[in-house]
């Protein structure tokens, strides 16, 4: 009901929930209807690969809101009064219905695109990208619900810094829940235990294939492969709960605060095992599509983005582990600088995300767009960077040196399966993939995890500190993420340290980027004389 009433309390603690649901329902909706997997066997195009690979936006969205649930409340400071606190109002009705109508529209258009009746379509690619209007349209309906655009335009110009960074956060995090694949096998067998558990705890008989990771309720059976076996949360909770320690450390207790993160961690396994009992439940009582489509797809990131801002809540709160100060703003929003540095990093992987799914596989065609999105961010933000100009030392390139040895220390002895022997193909190809390998992704990589994240660890404001200021572990914490982005994390992770130790000798950022340059144009050159294209990335 829509109210003229002073006392508004109700009302304002309905509308961000009723959003939120409307949020989720939708999602939820588009993820049990409709697969995009199957469209690639109908249409051979760009937009239908990058359709099929759709299924991460989900994940990432929730990552990337729930890191601005976490540290994103001095934002409110820059909006303007009442844009937050407020009911639904009649002004509010043309929006609600142009969201609905819009979203009720991209199913009907849906129900073709991703159906058998795209085959008697005449132009796939005009239902492609009405589809993509039309939840554009309901996206941005549903965002001037959440916050007027007068809101929006004051929270960029006042927490640009903030926003970035929580866009940053968020990012690496669902990152780091791909990155961790490697624990599949060890948590497999455990997790099934755990799920068979909680089921026969609740009176249910549940069934195990003989290899033992299969799992079966009635005639519904799920297989328990990476997806399901908790790396995922592992993953996001190791990154959400780090960067929580980091920005709040003025006000949590050490070590007592360091305990958050095994809890968050056990949490997450001990919440993936209830989920999947769910999934289960669903598939056997209610629906097989609905427990193999939204849920599946969603209910992982929702349930450990909500136990990361539980925990963050328990620890704000508790004595145990927290001072009970109010870091205020200037505890939790990094200054202006930080879109300088974290921005063109944000450009590149989003740019690579779309790229990477429009590929059909092997050399990205469109692998210049991402040097031309980092390009870009990079030239719009060259007043903040021209202190980095600087010659590098010697010892950085050393290090560099040091840092490819490592990564062929820790190479496998046989290739990777699947991976091309002569990829990129083409010397016009080879030339920008050694152009971005050597020139641009050093620089952009380093000034996000040297340049910003190392420092931010030492102080909230980190464009006052020195790189020689920066201590073990802020160099640890850089390379950790830095080695979560990288296919192989230990490789990634040492050479992370090695160019945080490059950037402590001088205390310049210009030295991490001299040797992170030298390890990418070795490993180059090795690359292409030995054909162990599996060793990149």
């Amino acid at each position: 009901m829509l109210s003229k009433s002073t006392d508004r309390a109700p009302e304002t603690a309905l509308r961000p929930a009723a959003l939120l649901l409307l949020l989720a329902a939708e999602a939820g909706a588009t993820g049990a209807l409709f697969d995009a997997e199957p469209i690639l066997g109908r249409v051979d195009s760009w937009w239908a690969r990058l359709l099929a690979h759709g299924g991460m936006a989900g994940p990432l969205a929730i990552a990337v809101g729930t890191a601005l649930l976490l540290f994103g409340e001095s934002a409110r400071d820059a909006l303007p009064r009442g844009s937050v606190a407020r009911g639904f109002e009649r002004r509010d009705l043309g929006l609600l219905a142009l969201q609905v109508l819009s979203f009720g529209l991209s199913l009907a258009v849906a129900s073709v695109l991703f159906g058998e009746g795209l085959r008697e379509a005449t132009s796939p690619g005009a239902w492609a990208l009405a589809w993509a209007t039309l939840l554009a349209v309901a996206l941005v309906a549903w965002l001037l619900l959440v916050l007027p655009a007068r809101a929006f335009a004051r929270l960029a110009r006042g927490s640009a810094g903030l926003l970035v960074a929580c866009v940053a956060t968020g990012t690496l995090a669902w990152w780091a829940g791909h990155a961790t694949a490697g624990l599949w096998l060890p948590l497999r067998d455990a997790t099934v235990a755990l799920v068979a558990t909680i089921l026969s705890g609740a009176g249910l008989e549940v069934a195990r294939d003989d290899a033992g990771v299969t799992l079966a309720l009635g005639d519904f059976a799920v297989d328990v492969g990476p997806t399901c076996s908790g790396y995922e949360g592992i993953g996001l909770m190791t990154v959400f709960v780090g960067a929580f320690l980091a920005w709040f450390r003025d006000v949590l207790r050490f070590p007592n605060a360091l305990l958050l993160l095994p809890a968050g961690i056990a949490a997450a396994w001990l919440g993936n095992g209830l989920r999947l009992a769910a999934l289960l439940e669903i598939g056997a009582r209610l629906s097989p599509a609905v427990a193999m489509g939204g849920f599946h797809a969603y209910s992982g990131s929702l349930l450990f983005s909500a136990i990361a801002l539980g925990l963050a809540t328990v620890a704000r709160r508790s004595p145990f582990f927290s001072t009970g100060g109010d870091p205020g703003v200037s505890a939790v929003s990094p200054p202006s600088d930080a879109p300088a540095y974290l921005l063109p990093w944000l450009a590149l992987l989003a740019t690579s995300m779309a790229t990477g799914a429009a590929s059909a596989g092997g050399a990205d065609p469109l692998y210049a767009l991402r040097l031309l999105a980092a390009v870009a961010v990079l030239f719009l933000r060259a007043p903040f960077l021209r202190g980095l100009a600087v010659a590098p030392e010697p010892a950085a390139f050393a290090l560099g040196a040091l840092a490819f040895g490592a990564w062929l220390a820790l190479a496998p002895g046989t290739p990777a399966d699947g991976v091309a022997s002569s990829w990129p193909a083409g010397a016009a190809a080879f030339a920008l993939r050694a152009a971005g390998a050597v020139a641009i992704v050093p620089l952009v990589e380093e000034l996000a995890f040297r340049g910003y994240l190392a420092r931010r660890v030492v102080d909230r404001d980190f464009a006052t500190v020195p790189g020689s200021r920066v201590g073990a572990g802020a160099i640890v914490v850089a390379a950790i993420a830095f080695g979560l982005l990288h296919d192989r994390l230990v490789a990634g992770l040492v050479a992370g340290v090695l160019f945080g130790l490059a950037l402590r000798r001088r205390g310049e950022v210009a030295d991490a980027v001299a040797a992170h340059a030298t390890t990418n144009a070795l490993l180059l050159g090795w690359v292409t004389a030995t054909g162990r294209w599996d060793l990149w990335g």
